[in-house]
């Protein structure tokens, strides 16, 4: 069994991150499509960096962006 690598916890099947981080992950990836379509074209990066800046984004999807920004993924 494999540990989430933000927080430690047992990983979900094939992902590498815990239910949390991975219900997350897949929502940040999910909702980015949303954003292009009301917003333009805007880059992953800024995306994620307006997430960071906005009031209300929850601990896990800062952290996933966090994790992204470290691994260089973004």
């Amino acid at each position: 069994m494999t540990e989430c690598p933000i927080c430690g916890r047992s990983s979900l099947g094939p992902s590498k991150f815990c239910r949390y981080h991975d219900a997350a992950h897949t929502e940040l990836q999910e909702v980015f499509g949303q954003w292009q379509k009301a917003m333009g074209d805007i880059s992953w990066n800024d995306y994620l960096e307006s997430l960071l800046e906005a009031d209300g984004t929850g601990v896990w999807v800062i952290e996933v962006i966090d994790y992204i920004k470290l691994e260089g993924n973004s």
